[in-house]
């Protein structure tokens, strides 16, 4: 489904601070880049880590690593080198694709660490047709490690028929049209970042990258989401029960763009 999932080519894809990239492009990109991928020896299910954090290529990344057939690792490069570190070698991935001076030392022992800011200009000169379809719904997609805090973090493994299901059904949930605009700013090591690709992209909608929100009051919060008209947020349940008692004391009026914010991590009050 990765080669035909783009329905509004010419329409934005990935929107950030300085310029966008259409569902077409991404498709291309992600095309050429799976070939290069392809190249270096990524075939079915073969594990491939993705390190570049909350970054329009991290995207571009997860549609090739699927088109290449192989598996994506999504991994947050914030996290301590020494439980990246442990997270690679527990996962032994083919390929660790990071971007430019950013990338984490890794000590990766084999594992060969791909700088793509470095090889744009080569991945770039590939071919950008769509590929044909190497996996089946049975095959591993991606491996998202737990957060490990029963114990030692553990990867589990999600397949095709997987990742379909939940889009599927979340579009539906959700109401996901084309013209939503879904805010970013999920961690890239976690599932919510997955889904936050594949439910919104896969029903033509825009994913927005907004800064860095780390250590923003709600307030500020509540202002991007004016200021970029989001259609579609995620928040974790302490912020919605501050809304909540905002609304309740007349101190926060929802932008009106605003109609849906899906609330996880803990149990609402």
């Amino acid at each position: 489904p990765y080669t035909t999932l783009f329905r509004s080519p010419e329409e934005v894809a990935l929107e950030f601070e300085g310029g966008g990239i259409s569902h077409g492009e991404l498709n291309r990109r992600a095309n050429r880049l799976a070939r290069f991928l392809g190249e270096r020896g990524a075939g079915i299910e073969d594990p491939i880590a993705i390190c570049l954090g909350r970054h329009p290529e991290a995207v571009v990344s997860i549609m090739a690593v699927l088109k290449a057939g192989a598996a994506f690792l999504p991994l947050d490069p914030r996290l301590p080198p020494a439980r990246l570190a442990r997270m690679i070698e527990g996962a032994r991935p083919k390929l660790v694709l990071v971007w430019g001076d950013g990338g984490p030392d890794l000590a990766p022992g084999e594992t060969e660490v791909v700088d793509l800011a470095r090889l744009s200009a080569e991945i770039a000169r590939l071919p950008s047709d769509n590929l044909p379809a190497l996996a089946t719904l049975g095959n591993a997609a991606y491996a998202m490690y737990t957060s490990g805090s029963t114990g030692v973090p553990k990867a589990a493994v999600l397949t095709h028929g997987a990742l379909l299901n939940h889009t599927l059904g979340a579009s539906r949930a959700y109401r996901i049209t084309r013209g939503d605009r879904r805010l970013q700013f999920a961690s890239p090591g976690s599932d919510m970042f997955v889904a936050e690709v594949f439910n919104y992209l896969c029903n033509g909608a825009t994913l927005v990258f907004c800064p860095e929100t780390r250590g923003v009051s709600v307030a500020e919060f509540l202002r991007v989401l004016e200021e970029l008209q989001i259609s579609v947020t995620g928040v974790p349940s302490s912020w919605w029960n501050e809304w909540v008692a905002a609304i309740s004391d007349g101190a926060w009026i929802p932008p009106p763009a605003l109609r849906a914010v899906i609330v996880g991590m803990e149990r609402v009050n």
